[in-house]
């Protein structure tokens, strides 16, 4: 094929057109007869026959011996049923952090934000995230479990205020990775310094290492390549260089420049047998060259041109006689799904064709030549920018101010009705501002999570990835780490055993014994109630099957909880139960060790070799805020008030915090005693009030007050319903004896039940010896969630009078759980100034509830 006028060539050439719709996949017994005929092919009958002798095993075993074979040789299988079998099972997650801040210091705390896509959506099969920051020894510093709820987990991590300057890596990641291995999580290094003077200290470049790499393929003679490069100072930081590229009799062929931090790319059509050299000069002055990799008489290269909408393909082969260098195929795809397949057999080595991808998702799209054989000659990753996948937001103004302690107010919006969940930082640019581009959302989850993990590199500045048709920078990226299919690691994921079990948050399963005769219980409804460390108290049911097993819905709390369990048996001898809990606690799952050269390989080199800053003392970071101690003490204030009758004292005495306010009505059963107790507290409230009604039926009892109903559904708002004032289903409420009952409260729509409430209150104290909730009960432990520490956010508001001395806070402002509704028309964004800071930036990230991708910064001065 001539290429003249370069790769940019206006001969006509041919388009093709992506793949439709997906076809269903070829029964497995049809794939396994063409792959075990194909073979056979390859055997002669008498070596087939040998083969059998040999083993000592019959023809008709040797068959199911094959197929062994082919689930277990991924080299065998094609690159469609690889990616088939990835499809089948759980695609691989994407995830990305929001930290509130580029770099930290001891003592502080690392707020942040995790988002999990598959897909292209908000991910669904994890409930769980495990967060650590690792030193490079693999010593883990702090770590979180904590719950995914929409794809997103908050989280924070303290830093010990006794902590050594260094670079950190934050890891991050879920069960369903665990499938695949340490390799597959996310990476990032934290830099934890005295402050940003250290990362941006000036060093003069006094060395520049070049390195070279062939677009996709071979190095051919005789046809066009392009070799990209890079330019590293001695502590491997991106810096410029421009030289020239000559052959072995020092005639100059090609001059080369870096680009975008230092890369960049040249093209060279190199002659048979002939030896390249980069010349180039140092700082110094000195002349140094670089042997370029050696030229190749056979083999193929892959180029990729980007034109409008459109990226054109080039494939040159050489292969003389040699079938297995031939090209057989192209294939692209996209997140593990083919997006086209070209038949270039006939071609005899050389091929140019162009592909749409104007109807393409944004992402990496990865392009593969095939022999006829599936074994790959030549690939090349490139970049397809599509505005599809994201979404453009606004942050209005409403009031700003640099002043000291003066109040800023923001409207965050989406357009076209969308609803997603959302993150926003405000930190104070100089204090937190590192001389680099921070990753993003959009670049993340399109481009870097699809990288090796070498390829995080601060100095990466591949921007928003919006309004641009070409990415240049990107495109140099991809072709300097020469990113290509993980075929080892595609082959795991498709052939990974993935838990029996759903994962939902805290697992609680086990088997359920008769506490008198350690009996298994079929069918029995265990009544479980969780006491949280924050004093919360919840309840639920479970049924155990015919063996005595259960399976409680997925729980979610911090720190450890306190369960009890009883059978809510009619009969006292069977309530009391044991428990054999057999689900695995989430402190087990999720505690992999870290290996010290796999965490030592994310940190770039120019923070390893900061030696001096590592050795140096630690200063504790002082403290954002200093709150003011000083008090008034107060003068003595008397209330009297008139006597409250029985019933009012009973309230006082069973009732606390909002439970304690104005109901609608109340029942004594202590001081009014009704003269039949008989049945449950659904048939005692039956036809008593008007306005509240019993409906359903025994043990499906539900309540309704005023008639309310849902606008949207049509369907009655049940009541809340609580027990002691923990929240509890009706089965429950209708196991509590009458007898053990001393209060019941009525309350109207509102914060205690947006239809409604009724509070039942047991016995206790003075009233009863024993409190018949807790009574015949068994208690255990389970650990939960990490406690996620707040966000101080002060009001300076006169009327909130804030005892604050000195306000030096480097991160002005941080909610991770930013949600938009439509309904609402805007979120208002509200936070006060520091005592210095005099310019601030606000980032905000997140996605939709259907995957589209939001980035924004603003800067005020």
């Amino acid at each position: 094929m001539k290429t003249s006028g370069g790769i940019y060539s206006n001969e006509k050439i041919p388009d093709f057109h992506l793949a439709g719709a997906r076809k269903k996949k070829i029964s497995v017994y049809l794939t396994v007869f063409f792959y075990l005929l194909n073979l056979k092919k390859l055997f002669s009958i008498d070596l087939f026959t040998l083969i059998c002798r040999h083993m000592r095993i019959s023809k008709a075993v040797l068959p199911l011996l094959l197929l062994f074979l082919f689930f277990f040789s991924g080299y065998a299988q094609t690159p469609e049923s690889i990616l088939d079998s990835v499809n089948a099972g759980r695609k691989p997650e994407k995830l990305f952090t929001h930290f509130d801040k580029q770099f930290y210091q001891p003592g502080e705390t690392i707020w942040f934000k995790a988002y999990i896509t598959v897909d292209g959506r908000p991910g669904i099969f994890s409930t769980v995230v495990k967060a650590e920051l690792i030193s490079e020894t693999g010593d883990i510093i702090a770590s979180q479990l904590l719950p995914v709820t929409v794809g997103s987990a908050g989280g924070s991590l303290s830093l010990p205020r006794d902590l050594v300057y260094g670079t950190y890596i934050f890891r991050l990641y879920t069960q369903h990775m665990l499938n695949t291995g340490a390799d597959n999580f996310y990476y990032k290094p934290i830099p934890v310094l005295p402050s940003a003077d250290y990362f941006d200290k000036a060093v003069p470049v006094t060395h520049i290492s070049l390195r070279f790499f062939t677009e996709g393929g071979d190095f051919l003679a005789d046809e066009l390549n392009i070799l990209a490069f890079t330019a590293t100072d001695q502590q491997s930081k991106p810096t410029n260089v421009t030289g020239m590229i000559k052959d072995s009799q020092g005639n100059d062929v090609v001059a080369f420049a870096t680009e975008y931090n230092g890369m960049g790319k040249a093209e060279i059509t190199a002659k048979k047998g002939e030896q390249y050299f980069a010349h180039y000069t140092v700082p110094s002055g000195a002349s140094r060259a670089v042997q370029l990799p050696a030229t190749s008489d056979e083999g193929t290269n892959l180029l990729i041109v980007d034109e409008v909408l459109k990226k054109r393909l080039i494939v040159n082969s050489r292969f003389a006689g040699n079938a297995q260098r031939k090209p057989a195929y192209i294939i692209g795809e996209m997140d593990q799904v083919i997006i086209f397949k070209i038949d270039i057999s006939k071609s005899n080595g050389h091929f140019m064709g162009r592909v749409p991808v104007k109807d393409l998702p944004g992402g990496l799209l990865h392009v593969a030549v095939f022999n006829a054989d599936n074994k790959v000659l030549a690939e090349r990753t490139c970049f397809v920018n599509s505005r599809k996948d994201t979404v453009e937001a606004a942050l209005t103004a409403v009031a700003t101010s640099v002043a000291k302690r003066k109040e800023n107010r923001f409207d965050f919006m989406l357009p076209d009705s969308l609803e997603g969940t959302f993150s926003i930082s405000v930190t104070d640019m100089a204090q937190t501002h590192l001389p680099v581009t921070d990753d993003n959302i959009i670049a993340a989850t399109l481009v870097t999570s699809n990288l090796a993990t070498t390829a995080n590199n601060l100095f990466y500045q591949t921007g928003q990835l919006t309004g641009e048709e070409r990415n240049d920078a990107i495109d140099l990226l991809l072709l300097t780490n020469e990113y290509k299919w993980n075929w080892r690691a595609l082959v795991k994921l498709a052939t990974a055993k993935l838990s029996p079990v759903t994962e939902n948050f805290i697992p609680l399963r086990g088997k359920a014994f008769a506490d008198r005769n350690k009996k298994p219980l079929p069918g029995a409804e265990l009544v479980f109630i969780i006491h949280t460390k924050d004093s919360a108290v919840n309840s639920f049911t479970a049924t155990t099957d015919d063996a005595g097993y259960f399976e409680a819905p997925g729980l979610f709390y911090e720190d450890t909880a306190l369960i009890y369990v009883k059978n809510n048996a009619d009969r006292n001898r069977d309530k009391k139960v044991e428990l054999d809990i057999l689900s695995t606690p989430l402190t087990e799952i999720y505690n992999i060790r870290a290996q010290p050269a796999t965490i030592a390989a994310q940190i770039p080199v120019f923070l390893k070799t900061n030696e001096q800053l590592k050795t140096k003392p630690v200063i504790p970071a002082q403290p954002a805020i200093d709150f003011d101690t000083a008090y008034k003490e107060l003068e003595e204030l008397v209330v009297t008030s008139k006597a409250k009758n029985p019933t009012q004292q009973l309230e006082k005495r069973y009732s606390k915090g909002l439970f304690s306010g104005s109901a609608r009505s109340t029942i004594d059963f202590i001081n009014n005693k009704p003269s039949y107790l008989g049945g449950n507290i659904f048939n005692y409230l039956k036809g008593r009030y008007s306005y509240m009604q019993v409906m359903g039926n025994m043990p499906n009892y539900f309540l309704v007050y005023r008639n309310m109903f849902s606008l949207g559904s049509g369907q009655p708002i049940a009541m809340t319903l609580y027990l002691d004032e923990m929240i509890v289903d009706a089965s429950v409420l209708m196991g509590v004896p009458m007898n053990d009952i001393a209060l019941v409260r009525i309350y109207g729509s509102g914060i205690m039940g947006v239809g409604g409430a009724l509070a039942v209150y047991t016995k206790r104290g003075e009233d009863a010896t024993t409190n018949s909730v807790y009574e015949y009960t068994n208690k255990f432990k389970i650990p939960g969630f990490s406690k996620t520490t707040l966000f101080y956010s002060p009001d300076y508001n006169p009327s909130a009078k804030t005892a604050i001395k000195n306000d030096n806070r480097k991160t002005l402002y941080w909610n991770p759980s930013l949600t938009y509704i439509p309904e609402d028309g805007k979120v208002p964004v509200s936070f006060f100034n520091t005592d210095q800071c005099k310019e601030y930036k606000i980032v905000v990230q997140g996605f939709t509830t259907n995957g589209k991708l939001v980035y924004m910064e603003r800067i005020v001065r």
